[in-house]
């Protein structure tokens, strides 16, 4: 947001304000405006009721306009299984703790609260996925933030991967880029061409997916955001819906000839936000209560997810000592046959 209003829609700056939730829990009053509720996916469990809490407080207020409620968005497991279900998506994902859904491989791991994309490479079997999971869980992720994504294979014509994304913005659908890569982990475009971009501006204009891309962000019950999606036998696919997306990046990340597309965008992002302030000129204040026994928790619930953090990094650089290179190869054999129960101990605990 802050990129987006710095370098491409200098309008908004002095109507944005962006709170962090540290922020949000310590003020008593919040002033009358439209609120976005983002990156729910990352709050913990403690943070994501006194959200809720706070949600439902200024929900009463006449005049208030808030988007994103922390207490019906489906985050990454609950929406790719609603997703499945319906039949909108045709691969399936599921925890790292269940070895009954049977799976299609191959498959690849990925963390739900985070946005880094795939841990692993592609797993062909399921030795190959337990000794991942136990891997994973050795390098300090926990077991009931594992998903298993089955592979869902969208090359197209070209041999490339077209990830196709699109904003909603409280009641409109904006369509915004295609990244194409020769890679299956698509992040961000690595392939960029004046033919590509024209394409890119097509998709903008047309917005061709508008009617689906509503109704996915409606079973989501997200109403700020951007899908992420890929195109499969023309039936598209969600790989995630992110609700503190990248809106646009620097003019300094894009080449010459990308310039116009993107301010092309801007023109249609701007006054969708232009749309929800509601009251731009109000200064006025509401009183918003907290219930002290959840800030208590706040302070041990965020220690153990530091230490937590801190064992992640100390053994991300752990495995790659010889030592410890030597001694997964020399056991790996040995070991496969304890795969399953090692890499899912303890995998019965309910989702954190």
């Amino acid at each position: 947001m802050r990129s987006f209003a710095d370098h491409w829609a200098n309008d908004l700056d002095d109507r944005v304000d962006i709170i962090t939730y540290d922020e949000l829990f310590q003020r008593s009053r919040h002033p009358v405006a439209t609120y976005i509720f983002s990156d729910l996916e990352r709050l913990t469990p403690t943070e994501l009721r006194i959200a809720a809490q706070i949600w439902d407080q200024l929900e009463r207020i006449e005049d208030m306009r808030l988007l994103n409620n922390p207490r019906l968005v489906k985050r990454r497991f609950e929406l790719q299984s609603a997703l499945y279900a319906s039949g909108r998506n045709d691969f399936q994902v599921t925890r790292a703790s269940d070895r009954n859904t049977p799976l299609r491989f191959p498959v690849f791991l990925r963390e739900e609260s985070r946005h880094e994309g795939s841990i692993t490479p592609m797993l062909h079997n399921r030795t190959q996925l337990d000794e991942a999971i136990l891997a994973a869980r050795f390098r300090g992720h926990r077991i009931d933030d594992l998903l298993v994504v089955e592979f869902c294979d969208t090359r197209d014509e070209d041999s490339l991967y077209r990830k196709y994304a699109a904003f909603r913005i409280d009641d409109r659908i904006i369509a915004c880029h295609i990244d194409c890569s020769s890679s299956w982990l698509v992040k961000d475009t690595d392939i960029v061409s004046p033919e590509l971009v024209e394409r890119e501006k097509e998709f903008i204009e047309q917005n061709p997916h508008e009617e689906w891309v509503r109704e996915s962000f409606e079973l989501a019950s997200i109403d700020y955001g951007r899908i992420d999606y890929g195109i499969l036998d023309g039936k598209p696919q969600v790989w995630e819906i992110n609700t503190n997306p990248i809106l646009i990046q620097a003019p300094s990340c894009y080449q010459p000839f990308h310039i116009p597309v993107k301010r092309y965008l801007t023109e249609r992002l701007t006054p969708a936000f232009e749309a929800i302030d509601g009251r731009p000129d109000s200064d006025e204040t509401v009183a918003v209560e907290i219930d002290p026994k959840l800030l208590a928790r706040l302070g041990p619930e965020r220690r153990r997810n530091r230490l937590a953090d801190a064992h992640r990094r100390m053994f991300h650089t752990v495995q790659y000592w010889p030592i410890v290179r030597f001694a997964r190869r020399t056991l790996r054999a040995g070991l496969h046959a304890l795969f399953p129960l090692l890499a899912r101990g303890n995998g019965n605990r309910p989702p954190r």
